[in-house]
């Protein structure tokens, strides 16, 4: 068994325990979050919320110099951009 300390025991790697665990890095707080998952299933439910999504032209790419933009992610001709456009 290993032992672990830390300030903050966060019991939970959903959504809600990942914003909480990296508030408490933020203060300043050691964290350790234990989730009852596998490693590739972290992130809980959100990852099935979130997993289709794909955030481009945000303000946090523009500030690290990354060039991204929707008209890049897809061409016009493809199924989802046409499926989408009514």
């Amino acid at each position: 068994m290993t032992t672990t300390q830390a300030d903050t025991l966060v019991i939970g790697g959903g959504l809600a325990g990942i914003v909480t665990a990296l508030e408490l890095l933020r203060a300043g707080q050691s964290v350790t979050l234990v989730d009852r998952d596998q490693p590739e299933r972290f992130g809980g439910l959100a990852l099935w919320a979130f997993g289709g999504m794909a955030l481009v032209g945000t303000p946090l790419q523009a500030k690290m110099k990354i060039a991204d933009s929707p008209s890049g992610r897809w061409p016009t001709g493809s199924a989802l951009a046409s499926s989408t456009r009514r």
